[in-house]
């Protein structure tokens, strides 16, 4: 077991060019170690802009009203 200190209540990780380029396709297998990592080094703030745009488009389509071919160019998917 290890046991480390914490010199800060948050440990962010990733920035949002992370998840585009390197991470967009990862499978489970690929990310299960990966969570594991972060895991072992007190990381507990993770960057998901995957995340945040699920949540602007329920906004947008169940507050707005807004349709998929309205966001469909608002939401442009993985860098390449």
């Amino acid at each position: 077991q290890t046991h480390g200190r914490r010199y800060y209540k948050h440990t962010y990780y990733k920035n949002v060019c992370t998840d585009s380029y390197s991470m967009a396709f990862w499978t489970w297998t690929q990310w299960e170690p990966h969570l594991d990592w972060m895991a072992m080094n007190n990381v507990n703030l993770l960057l998901l802009p995957s995340l945040n745009e699920l949540i602007e488009y329920v906004l947008y389509t169940k507050h707005f009203k807004l349709s998929h071919d309205d966001l469909a160019t608002y939401f442009v998917g993985p860098a390449f």
